[in-house]
């Protein structure tokens, strides 16, 4: 898929012209999401356009409470290879075509479509960059600490408790605002038993996204040089011939791994400008779909054998399909949705907050204000969530909403 927007439909056009018709429908319908476009002749600018406009927008409320599936169906029917083409990257958003909102992929593909941004030196260091913000305006930075308790008075956070991961050197710190980037199950722990039941059930109903495994690989030379030639390629096994089949992409994990493989994404982060190659080796990741339940049962023996086995298995498929690239493979290291799980602090390793649901997306999804005044939800796992872009839209919008609460 091309890079930039205005070649995008084309592209697809000329790989499958017998779905031409569909295709713009496809693309006029994120473009409708993404533009938040309303129906008039004065906006459309002609007769012809407000009557290609309003089609699109009938689309749109037909599916808008459909899963993505249900709406690829009606556009392409069976043909699956087109489905796969235009969706290869639903692991970005979520496992399963039928249980993702067509709505929310709409937005979020729309806005993927446009061109992606990627922070230099990685997303650590935005996070320098912020600390570096903070500080500079007589705030603290603590690092090496966690929250173990929020505290309450009167239903109202008046501050945490934290210590370092030992648990040791306790401290109390006061404050009239507090903003908690964690899973609202986690920031339920925190309160006291009156407050607990309160703010728990607030998000009773919603179930976490899925998880992932990734491996980091450090190679000599220029992946380009193997043909890794774009940022993300997908790759799928033979037996996947259907986009519904990234369903059973995930448990495939709990056992061993054996003939078949699952599909995944190649990541050269060397095909841009993101500043992570160092003296001469550059990083390369793989990525795919994952659920805590495929390791969380096994001992710190037998977890370290399961991971190697399918690091090994999947750098070798990955070796396969761009023959040297194996040889040049200096370091490797595996991630899996209990190294997620350990590292985000959330229910069953969940990357991109609350699971994107046909009827748990948009306004239903919990928003940022939280039962427990001065206490403010600013993670993936409020509005709108799912993503790094999401999380920091949370962030700023929990900002902004307690602001305008603190000077009304």
């Amino acid at each position: 898929m091309p890079s930039f927007a205005n070649r995008n439909r084309d592209a697809v056009i000329s790989r499958f012209p017998a779905h031409k018709q569909a295709i713009h429908q496809w693309f006029d319908t994120l473009d409708c999401v993404y533009n938040g476009d309303s129906v008039s002749v004065r906006h459309a600018g002609s007769v012809g356009k407000f009557v290609k406009q309003l089609r699109t927008q009938w689309s749109l409320a037909c599916h808008k409470q459909h899963g993505l599936g249900k709406w690829l169906d009606s556009l392409f029917g069976d043909h699956e290879d087109i489905k796969i083409a235009l969706c290869a990257n639903l692991p970005y958003y979520g496992d399963d075509p039928d249980r993702l909102s067509m709505h929310y992929f709409a937005e979020a593909q729309s806005s993927f479509y446009q061109g992606n941004h990627y922070i230099r030196s990685g997303s650590g260091h935005l996070s320098d960059m912020l600390a570096n913000i903070i500080r500079n305006h007589g705030g603290e930075v603590q690092c090496g600490q966690t929250v173990r308790q929020i505290l309450v008075e009167k239903n109202r956070a008046s501050g945490v408790v934290c210590s370092s991961l030992d648990g040791s050197a306790r401290q109390e710190v006061s404050a009239s605002l507090v903003f908690a980037n964690a899973a609202p199950m986690v920031v339920a722990d925190m309160l006291p038993a009156p407050e607990r039941q309160i703010f728990y059930a607030t998000y009773s109903g919603f179930e976490p996204s899925t998880s992932l495994w990734c491996i980091y690989l450090q190679i000599t030379g220029n992946p380009k040089d193997h043909g890794l030639l774009h940022h993300s390629t997908f790759l799928f096994p033979t037996w996947m011939t259907s986009l519904r089949h990234y369903r059973d992409a995930a448990p495939m994990l709990s056992l061993a791994p054996g003939q078949r493989l699952p599909p995944y994404v190649v990541v050269n982060h060397s095909a841009i400008d993101s500043g992570l190659s160092c003296n001469g080796t550059h990083l390369v990741t793989l990525t795919g779909l994952d659920r805590l339940s495929n390791w969380d049962v096994l001992d710190k023996r037998a977890y370290g054998i399961k991971k190697r086995q399918w690091m090994q298995s999947l750098i070798h498929d990955f070796s396969e399909r761009f023959a040297g690239i194996g040889e040049r493979i200096v370091m490797r290291e595996m991630a899996t949705a209990r190294t997620m799980s350990r590292y985000l602090n959330t229910p069953n390793g969940a990357v991109y907050g609350f699971a994107q649901t046909p009827v748990k997306t948009g306004r239903v999804r919990p928003d940022v204000a939280t039962p427990i005044k001065g206490l403010w939800l600013s993670s993936a796992f409020a509005m709108p969530g799912g993503g790094i872009t999401g999380a920091m839209l949370a962030g700023q919008r929990a900002w902004y909403r307690a602001a305008a609460v603190a000077t009304s």
